[in-house]
């Protein structure tokens, strides 16, 4: 029995399936993702680049060529860089010189001066050890009648000790804090080589921190007590000043644990609890950036901000230790 043999015209055959911009989206995206397109990207990377033939080359001491870039290029860093780049001659900046044109020996002297004055050397700190310390002078009766502030008698002495002593920008006053909860700032004279009292405030409370403003002239201080904001005083009235508040989510008044200034005096930095608030110096109240120390599932100092240090070579970096591990 012979089979039938049917005859499929093209018009009887199932359509092709139709690619949807989707699918069509999907099929690149594979490609571009495999890992032939990656090799390839990696490769490219690693070939070395070319340089270009509008950059003048300059021989250096071996005599090989060494491309020199156009400092139009590259925003200069100060004013001094932009006064020497005005001096390289315009044949530099030609975009459409060509690379046989090598400049003169004095084009190049330029060059290397310009990229010199951008850089900032460290100061060298040269410590000497080996001389001997010497007692110049002691301070002991501003602290003995501290204990009539606390209602005692007079014949009881409380052990009144110091907690702190930071001397002012420009060495001139001494500024303390004591258990009996008052700051006290002393002058140190050259001549009989004494401490004297200029002034003495009392905190209200427990004193968490205190801290001099770093201009020389301006003579302040500002302090952080247990329950109380941080104040402003001048040294040698004191005075209060001014006065910053930080309040908490709960539209509470929050003490700082520690205080420090930014290195040109405009910024001061509070440690709080996981956070440390920026103020305005010049604008005092509650008006603050907060910046967080800890943010849940990442890393971060979870605890009480202890204190601060400002690295005075690189403006903008500063240290913070908390009561932790960190």
């Amino acid at each position: 029995m012979e089979e039938e043999k049917v005859d499929v015209s093209a018009d009887d055959r199932p359509p092709s399936p139709v690619i949807t911009p989707r699918e069509e989206k999907r099929k690149t995206r594979m490609a571009t993702e495999g890992t032939a397109f990656l090799l390839a990207q990696l490769r490219a990377q690693a070939q070395p680049q070319p340089t270009p033939s509008n950059v003048p080359v300059l021989p250096d001491l071996s005599g090989q060529s060494v491309p020199v870039v156009s400092t139009q290029q590259n925003a200069p860093l100060n004013s001094a860089a932009q006064h020497q780049s005005q001096l390289i001659p315009s044949s530099l900046h030609d975009e459409n010189a060509s690379s046989s044109k090598k400049p003169r020996l004095e084009e190049t002297v330029v060059l290397v001066e310009t990229t010199a004055t951008v850089i900032k050397e460290r100061p060298v700190i040269d410590y000497n050890f080996t001389k001997e310390a010497s007692l110049i002078c002691t301070e002991a009766d501003s602290f003995a009648d501290s204990t009539l502030d606390f209602k005692f008698s007079s014949k009881i002495r409380c052990n009144n000790y110091l907690k702190g002593c930071k001397w002012s920008p420009n060495g001139e006053l001494l500024l303390t804090s004591a258990e009996d909860r008052k700051t006290r700032t002393f002058r140190l004279h050259e001549n009989d080589q004494q401490l004297n009292l200029v002034s003495g405030v009392p905190q209200g409370d427990l004193i968490y921190d205190f801290c001099w403003h770093p201009d020389e002239g301006a003579m302040k201080y500002v302090t952080t007590t247990r329950d109380h904001p941080i104040h402003v005083w001048d040294a040698q009235t004191g005075e209060r000043q001014a006065t910053f508040r930080g309040i908490n989510h709960l539209d509470e008044l929050s003490s700082a644990q520690s205080l420090r200034f930014s290195l040109d005096g405009r910024k001061l930095y509070a440690g709080y609890n996981k956070q440390i608030r920026l103020f305005d110096f010049n604008r005092p109240g509650s008006t603050c950036q907060t910046i967080p120390t800890y943010v849940k599932g990442l890393d971060g100092q979870k605890s009480i901000v202890s204190c601060m240090a400002m690295n005075p070579v690189m403006d903008g970096v500063y240290a913070v230790a908390c009561y932790g591990p960190s």
